[in-house]
């Protein structure tokens, strides 16, 4: 049994697998850990790009009957994953940590393509060619690109919760702002829940100090401090909360309620700094009143708000562009759709679950 701990992307080294097994070569031992190895990468890979319990084992599956394995059996948790791979009377046994986490939707379609297009047989070194290709491969998008989204994105979510001019303009500066420091604290290691509360930190306390900026020099009224809100909101892991409870969904427990428990240590590490400010600053919570428009410049800006803020969000989980555009067209037809049927009276949670599947 061998046991890796290997935080990078490149293939384990061997270490103490020399040993041969009853009935077998040296040659066939060492092709099992090629085998084994590169199986346990491709899952590895998936783990630090988000993707569910399931996906993994899955995958790995597919790729383990190509390489040759006879059997192969994984348990997959958030951040661990054990494999026993047995092929000619031969089994060996792996355990690997990935400690660095995130979400990169392209490179998960990038491996689903990769397993989806798996020829019938493949060697290992085959495979491992095709995973650095898909691993090495550059961020789409720089931090500068993942601001800006950010900020448009915020802005439009601004402007749907009844925010103005004003409030869109002041979000897109903090959001802009601390989705940068994000960026930033994460590619230099810094603790999630750290990085979440120093950037609610940054980004709230930013729209506050702005706007009393100018209401100080009285070019606005004190009454536009409601789009604190927006500023932070992409904080908010959408993507491994819905992981998660597709996790669930599938009896993958382990994964599940570990992975919700991050998303909850998440959400209340940029709470506390959104609390701690709203309370300093006595901020105001209640509901704005709704923009004095006419109902069809209205409902344009709501289509444009809403595929805008959609497009940003999927930029900021490394979608590819053409996802990021699809997403953005979705979301302008169904969110204003959602909005009109709670206009209408319709229950808040009936509308969203019509809209969903509409």
């Amino acid at each position: 049994m061998d046991h890796h701990r290997n935080p990078s992307h490149e293939p384990y080294p061997d270490t103490n697998t020399r040993s041969i097994y009853l009935g077998s070569t040296r040659l066939a031992h060492e092709h099992l850990v090629a085998q084994s190895q590169v199986v346990l990468r491709l899952g590895r890979i998936l783990m630090k790009s988000g993707a569910s319990a399931y996906r993994i084992k899955a995958s790995m599956a597919r790729l383990a009957k190509a390489v040759g394995l006879k059997e192969h059996h994984a348990q997959v948790t958030f951040t661990e994953i054990s494999t026993s791979s047995y092929t000619d009377g031969n089994f060996r046994t792996e355990v690997a940590e990935q400690r660095t986490m995130g979400i990169n939707a392209h490179k998960l379609d990038q491996l689903g393509k990769f397993i989806s297009e798996l020829p019938e047989k493949i060697t290992p070194a085959e495979a491992n060619a095709e995973l650095d290709r898909i691993d090495s491969a550059k961020p789409l998008y720089t931090r500068w690109m993942l601001a800006l989204a950010s900020a448009v994105a915020c802005a439009g979510f601004a402007f749907l919760n009844r925010g103005g001019l004003v409030e869109c303009s002041v979000v897109f500066l903090a959001a802009g702002a601390g989705q940068y420091l994000r960026s930033t604290l994460l590619k230099r290691g810094v603790s999630h829940m750290a990085t979440w509360m120093a950037c609610g930190f940054l980004a709230a306390s930013l729209y506050i100090a702005i706007v009393n900026v100018l209401v100080a020099a009285s070019w606005i009224s004190p009454n536009h401090m409601i789009g604190f809100i927006s500023s932070v909101l992409f904080l908010v892991p959408g993507f491994p909360m819905v992981t998660g409870m597709l996790d669930i969904s599938r009896m993958d427990f382990l994964a599940g309620i570990s992975r919700l428990t991050y998303v909850g240590l998440l959400l209340i590490s940029a709470s506390f700094a959104v609390w701690v400010l709203g309370s300093l600053f006595h901020l105001p919570l209640d509901a704005p009143a709704p923009l004095n428009l006419h109902p069809t410049l209205y409902l344009v800006l709501q289509v444009l708000s809403s595929g805008v803020a959609a497009a940003g969000f999927a930029m900021l989980f490394a979608a590819s562009p053409v996802a990021c555009l699809w997403g953005g067209v979705i979301a302008a037809v169904a969110n204003p759709a959602r909005i009109y049927m709670v206009e209408a009276g319709m229950p808040a949670h009936m509308a969203a679950t019509i809209a969903v599947f509409g």
